[in-house]
């Protein structure tokens, strides 16, 4: 089985190097974005198997580009992640499809943990 595809979505550069550096053995990285307007346009460009979305963003936060790339693709599979770990976001988040919800500061483990179960999950 040939590693999943990968895009990568957070406001910050940085954490989107570390996330990349975390996933790069296991995983292919084809795209990063830096808002939710990028991520939908990449995601629809490059359909990925997997997108990675940071909650809180710029010009278009992580759960509104979420309910869009749905719209546009209803099996996408999505991994929210935020420094905001309240209940209602992740509550939002699972009742429009997003597949999992991750907090940080998370560990590679925890990161590989929640991609590799998202992308077995068919």
């Amino acid at each position: 089985m040939g590693k999943k595809s990968v895009i990568i979505v957070d406001d910050s550069c940085f954490t989107r190097r570390v996330i990349n550096k975390f996933l790069e053995e296991d995983f292919v990285i084809i795209g990063e974005a830096k808002d939710g307007v990028e991520a939908i346009e990449i995601y629809k460009k490059l359909k990925p198997e997997i997108i990675t979305i940071d909650l809180i963003m710029e010009k278009m936060d992580g759960l509104t580009a979420a309910k869009e790339i749905l719209e546009f693709d209803k099996n996408a599979k999505i991994v929210l992640i935020s420094s905001m770990g309240q209940k209602n976001y992740v509550d939002n988040s699972i009742k429009i499809g997003v597949k999992d919800f991750l907090v940080k500061p998370f560990s590679r483990e925890k990161l590989l943990k929640v991609l590799r179960d998202v992308s077995n999950n068919e």
